[in-house]
């Protein structure tokens, strides 16, 4: 089998395990006694258990895992146990757009994405957002109030938005708001839009996958906004995992560099990690070296800490500690190894690093994150300047809704 059927199957037997959870909660309520009147208006499981068993079951049955090793092996790209983890968090963060009311979600779910090439101090990243929408068909219908906010940030990601429940600090040029094109790689790949079948059978979704997905295009001028799905979510995995989708960021960014900051500072509010003082060695240690520090804590973190917040369909992720610790650390030890003999500058961190314990409840996004070490590079991703922002946005123009006027 090919790594996109892998993936089509990995998807739909999560969306099988959704279904089959949801129809075990609705029996549950009524044997306890909850009116069937009641249960019967319970139709499908929600946006927030779909992307919820998206993260769970794939990783607690380890078939992701295996399928990278499978898929991603002979290409170079994994040597030995990828590491896959997730955090499901509903709801977080909030963002409010410039001069637009009221706040909404950034997004359901960020994947991210690293690799570490021998020889090659800085790591490979990719990572993009996901808004999930469930349908019955591969596209969204019209979308209106908030709804509509959303789109228009992920057709235009120019677009400034501040935290305002503090979930994610300042952006790191300490600016008022967040303007996520400023960053490396193709701005139109920052976010997507990933449409699950809120049927139990999907029937006409790209490639019989039970989860679809597309980028947002700007509506034509007094349109209602819409999306709709020509290619699956199995399809803009794969190119995840290959690295010829998503947006690359990097670990250490620029001040300028929004993007990678916004992904870094997610991976430490969703985890729960508190970034523990660096220690800078010499002239190039104080630049290499927290780099390479605060890549491995991460990944220790990632692979070897027992965390468990409880939701309505899961218990956060199952992280296999055995097994990750067994094969995790020799891999880091062995990247490590393998910069000594490279063109690389900096030293390495010290043997007794002391990895945080998780110190607050998570506020991040929901995350999808997976490490693999392999002597290839990932593929190159969509390469695309960033528009240029003025540093004070200009007003919006109203928009014309069909229904109810102007607005914005």
């Amino acid at each position: 089998m090919t790594l996109r059927s892998d993936l089509i199957r990995l998807l739909n037997q999560s969306h099988k395990e959704t279904w089959s959870t949801f129809s075990k909660v609705r029996t549950d309520a009524s044997l306890y006694g909850l009116k069937k009147a009641t249960t019967d208006k319970w139709k499908t499981p929600g946006e927030p258990a779909f992307v919820s068993n998206l993260l769970e079951h794939p990783i607690a049955d380890r078939h992701l895992r295996h399928i990278i090793d499978r898929h991603l092996g002979p290409l170079g790209l994994s040597n030995g146990a990828p590491l896959v983890s997730g955090i499901f968090i509903h709801q977080k963060p909030k963002i409010k757009m410039y001069r637009r009311p009221g706040h909404i979600e950034l997004g359901d779910l960020l994947m991210v994405r690293h690799h570490f090439q021998t020889g090659v101090a800085t790591p490979q990243g990719r990572a993009f957002l996901v808004q999930a929408k469930s349908s019955s068909k591969p596209g969204t219908g019209s979308l209106t109030g908030k709804e509509a906010q959303q789109f228009d940030l992920y057709s235009d990601w120019t677009t400034p938005f501040t935290f305002p429940h503090k979930e994610i600090g300042p952006p790191p040029d300490k600016s008022s708001r967040w303007i996520l094109s400023k960053g490396p790689g193709a701005v139109t790949q920052t976010g997507f839009y990933g449409i699950v079948s809120n049927e139990s059978t999907p029937a006409g979704f790209p490639e019989a996958c039970a989860w679809a997905a597309a980028l947002a295009s700007p509506a034509p001028p007094l349109s209602t906004p819409s999306v709709t799905a020509s290619m699956s979510l199995a399809e803009l995995y794969e190119g995840f995992l290959l690295g010829t989708l998503g947006r690359p960021w990097d670990i250490a960014p620029a001040n300028t560099d929004h993007w990678s900051s916004f992904v870094a500072a997610c991976l430490g509010a969703s985890a729960g990690w508190k970034h523990y003082p660096v220690k800078r060695l010499g002239h190039t240690g104080a630049t290499a070296l927290p780099r390479r520090r605060d890549l491995l804590a991460f990944l220790s973190f990632m692979s070897l800490s027992e965390v468990d917040y409880n939701f309505a369909y899961a218990s956060l992720v199952n992280l296999d500690l055995a097994e990750l610790a067994r094969f995790i650390k020799p891999q880091a030890r062995e990247w490590l190894e393998s910069l000594k003999h490279s063109e690389s500058d900096g030293d390495e961190p010290p043997s007794d690093i002391e990895y945080q314990e998780p110190w607050r409840t998570p506020q991040g996004p929901s995350i999808i994150y997976v490490a693999t070490f392999g002597n290839a590079p990932l593929d190159d991703a969509p390469s695309g300047e960033a528009p240029e922002t003025p540093d004070t946005p200009a007003a919006e123009s109203p928009r014309q809704h069909p229904d109810w006027g102007q607005w914005g």
